[in-house]
């Protein structure tokens, strides 16, 4: 429980540094470091996902740097997505679940690992439909996964809708909340919280994500990226071992024999 209490505050930390990724973090934490059952822990990780993302939209509106626009439209999207998204979430085996969200976590370290490429061209668009499609596929993975998606939306805001990056960051917390909040919904006829464990980690995801925007400009920021991202690949490669396990358990074992 201590370990999963300190991934929390690790977790908000992330997110206060480096914009996005952190939150990959919340349901591995929230499952192996808790003992959570994963069906149990996917709405959690929606619940402390959503919060702490709500609270870093909140203190970015007042410094003017949401583009409104692109937040709803990927909102919407996001919503409609969000629907088959927590069903599908609720049929596939927990360990299933495990073994593919270990696979999103590689995404994410490998872009933190590469960092942002400033040679890609960006290609604006007045469209509504590239946001709105967009939306659809970050909510349904929101709602399927629990992860906020935000290594999907900054990539899209900036590419497609010409925001620059610190908007796309911004608007992208107002987008993860929104997201989170549709998957509770669909969730909410079959979810089993245990409130103080969800009310922890999102009081100390918070707490981490103010100290991290605090210290945030004293830190080499990229060296964090490559340090944070390598251990979201650790990670992944961990969670991908123990549901093999669970799902292969014969293998599992014979090859764990001399």
């Amino acid at each position: 429980m201590v370990l999963a209490l300190t991934l929390a505050l690790g977790i908000g930390l992330a997110l206060g540094l480096l914009g996005s990724g952190g939150s990959i973090l919340t349901l591995p934490a929230m499952v192996y470091g808790a003992g959570v059952p994963e069906h149990d822990a996917v709405p959690m990780s929606l619940a402390v996902v959503g919060v702490t993302a709500a609270v870093g939209a909140a203190v970015q509106a007042r410094k003017g740097w949401i583009d409104w626009r692109a937040a709803i439209l990927f909102s919407i999207g996001g919503a409609a997505g969000a629907i088959p998204g927590g069903m599908l979430s609720t049929r596939v085996p927990g360990a299933v679940l495990m073994l593919v969200f270990s696979g999103i976590m590689a995404v994410v370290g490998v872009r933190m690992l590469r960092g942002t490429r400033t040679d890609v061209p960006v290609v604006r668009s007045s469209r509504t439909w590239p946001a709105l499609a967009a939306g659809g596929g970050v909510g349904l993975l929101t709602a399927f996964l629990g992860a906020g998606g935000g290594f999907v939306v900054v990539p899209v805001l900036e590419r497609f809708l010409g925001l620059s990056l610190p908007k796309a960051i911004a608007t992208s917390l107002v987008v993860i909340a929104a997201n989170c909040a549709a998957g509770l919904v669909v969730h909410a006829g079959h979810a089993h919280f245990d409130w103080g464990l969800t009310g922890a980690f999102a009081g100390l995801a918070v707490a981490g994500m103010a100290g991290g925007v605090l210290v945030g400009r004293r830190l080499p920021v990229p060296v964090l990226r490559v340090a944070f991202g390598g251990f979201v690949l650790a990670m992944a490669v961990f969670v991908a071992v123990q549901s093999s396990g669970v799902l292969f358990p014969a293998e599992a074992a014979s090859a764990s024999l001399p």
